[in-house]
């Protein structure tokens, strides 16, 4: 009875993950494939490839093979986007948890001119055009860090990017 039961469960997950891949809502939705980058030939929704290809185009234009990136709130895949360097001294959880002082204290120590600061304004993982300020704290210590430190050159509803300027 418990390997019947088990071989089960099993292939109802398998099958879930064939219905709903991963933040992209379901299958039937994935209508548009990627056509350059990290994610080429990838199958997702309309709305995230235009997202790519904007955010891709974006960074080429403040991209130097000497500066370095940091993305922040909650965009660790945005790294695979640029031939940048990261500037975090860990992908994942570093910038995106509540206590972002490890953050903050890597980057102040690695921070040049010129080095590039993506925000996120909207979780990527929103499969919609409108865009919600989700991330938006007046005491973020890392944003008031960016504002003094950075100018922005670039904005669009979902993420900002700025360039160091001391």
């Amino acid at each position: 009875f418990a390997p019947f039961s088990f071989a089960s469960l099993t292939l109802v997950i398998l099958l879930l993950f064939q219905l709903f891949p991963h933040k992209n809502g379901r299958i039937e939705n994935l209508d548009s494939q990627v056509e350059e980058g990290p994610y080429k030939g990838l199958y997702t929704t309309r709305f995230k490839r235009e997202y790519l290809k904007k955010i891709s185009y974006d960074l080429k234009m403040v991209a130097k093979p000497d500066r370095h990136v940091l993305f922040y709130f909650q965009f660790p895949a945005g790294y695979l986007l640029s031939e940048m360097k990261p500037s975090t001294p860990s992908l994942w959880t570093t910038c995106i948890r509540a206590d972002r002082s490890e953050c903050i204290e890597y980057y102040k120590r690695r921070m040049k001119v010129g080095d590039v600061v993506v925000r996120m304004r909207s979780n990527f993982f929103r499969n919609q055009l409108e865009v919600a300020e989700e991330f938006s704290d007046p005491h973020e210590p890392l944003d008031t860090l960016i504002t003094e430190t950075h100018k922005r050159v670039n904005a669009r509803g979902w993420y900002e990017i700025y360039l160091a300027t001391n």
